[in-house]
């Protein structure tokens, strides 16, 4: 069997990762360079709060787990950043929700939380209740890429570098790719994995899903001694490390300011005032000013639930497209291995199955 797999993203390279694994021959074609889309534009945190629906909320939980369990498997995760994540204020529904469903949390005190984190300042800090969410991390997506890509084309995965134009369609299935430069990608079956991008790279519409993609204000600092450690929730603010010293800075206010055609320069304005709320919280700051600031887009499917599997009406089709990618790439990458040997999607996964946008 030969797959193609469009978009080197975080599913993109897990997926080439375990089709490569069990003998599967593997073309992964991305137009960029590995994780240059949402995946390298992503607070990358690794969770499963906010999800009210719990089929969504257990997916979530399923995609935490599969992170933790690579670091069985291939002995090093440097991708990985463990040590939880620490919210305030907390909302007494979603804390009772999440203890119900057994997801793991606890309400901390203040003092707590300037134990764990003895950078910030303690004037900041008036807002209540606090809470801290030991299993949840953070990930460096892009170095998550260049590990999944690495280990595939060791397993002999081939990496192509191209545009996809188009699928190839031959006697009613799939039977490839072709690329903007004419070429063509044969295949027995395709993976979209291609994110707020898949829909503009298959021209047919009736095989679109519908997504309304979100847009998100990363802003990234210069390397600064404020030994944060973990991922914070924090009124107007979220942050977490970003490698070297460097913090990532995001909030839902100024995301919700974000048009479709906003630039990071248009943000600029925003990126300072995350930086102000940031020096606020963590002193050592200084006068540092952003390094630099993108802007991510999320694939969000139009019901907010990822779209997975086979795609009705073209046999050999499947996609991949959810809000969630970096919480769930691990775990997806078995699922849709598995899914495009077979033909079939999990019918644990039968919520999320792409065929609910086809169908009827």
């Amino acid at each position: 069997m030969r797959v193609v797999i469009i978009g080197a993203g975080v599913v993109g390279t897990s997926v080439a990762f375990r089709l490569a694994e069990q003998g599967t021959r593997t073309i992964l074609v991305e137009e960029d360079r590995p994780g240059a889309g949402a995946s390298g534009a992503s607070f990358a945190w690794l969770n499963a709060r906010g999800r009210p629906q719990r089929p969504r909320h257990d997916l979530n939980v399923v995609g935490m787990a599969a992170h933790v369990a690579l670091r069985s498997e291939l002995g090093a995760t440097p991708w990985w950043h463990g040590g939880g994540a620490m919210t305030w204020p907390v909302n007494d529904a979603d804390m009772s929700r999440l203890r119900r469903w057994g997801y793991a949390v606890e309400e901390i005190s203040r003092e707590a939380v300037l134990a764990r984190e003895p950078g910030l300042a303690a004037a900041a800090l008036r807002e209540g209740p606090f809470a801290y969410f030991p299993d949840e991390a953070w990930l460096d997506a892009v170095v998550y890429v260049g590990a999944m890509l690495i280990r595939a084309e060791t397993l002999g995965a081939e990496f192509r570098r191209g545009r996809v134009e188009d699928l190839l369609v031959e006697e009613g299935r799939v039977a490839g790719v072709r690329l903007l430069d004419g070429s063509t990608v044969p295949a027995d079956a395709v993976v979209n994995c291609a994110g707020a991008r898949a829909n503009t790279l298959v021209r047919d519409p009736s095989l679109h899903v519908p997504l309304q993609p979100t847009r998100s204000l990363l802003v990234v600092t210069p390397p600064v001694a404020t030994g944060l450690s973990r991922v914070l929730h924090t009124p107007g603010l979220n942050l977490r490390p970003d490698g070297a010293g460097r913090l990532m800075l995001q909030a839902d206010t100024t995301d919700a300011e974000l048009g479709a055609a906003s630039t990071p320069a248009d943000a600029a304005p925003s990126a300072t005032l995350l930086m102000d709320r940031a020096r606020k919280l963590l002193p050592a700051l200084g006068n540092a000013a952003a390094e630099t600031a993108r802007i991510g887009v999320r694939p969000v499917p139009a019901d907010a639930l990822p779209a997975l599997g086979p795609v009705p009406g073209l046999p050999g089709y499947h996609v991949a497209v959810t809000p969630d990618a970096v919480t769930l790439a691990a775990h997806l990458g078995r699922v849709m291995a598995a899914t495009v040997t077979d033909g079939k999607l999990p019918p644990a996964l039968a919520p999320f199955a792409a065929a609910r946008f086809f169908d009827g």
